[in-house]
């Protein structure tokens, strides 16, 4: 008997925390695609800039 009712323990325990958590995550889901974090002002400019003379590949 106690195997009959730690499985309906667990069963009734995953039914709530599915019923829990797919609508938070659902939600989260939904306020991350409205607010989005802009990175881009942390993110460092890589370009390099060309301020030396230009190889062509001629040999003098």
């Amino acid at each position: 008997m106690s195997d009959t009712i730690l499985a309906l323990v667990l069963t009734i325990t995953t039914l709530i925390l599915m019923l829990i958590w797919v609508p938070m995550l659902q939600t989260v889901e939904v306020l991350a695609r409205r607010y989005p974090v802009d990175g881009t002002a942390e993110m460092p400019n890589l370009v390099e800039e060309d301020s030396g003379p230009q190889f062509t590949g001629d040999v003098a």
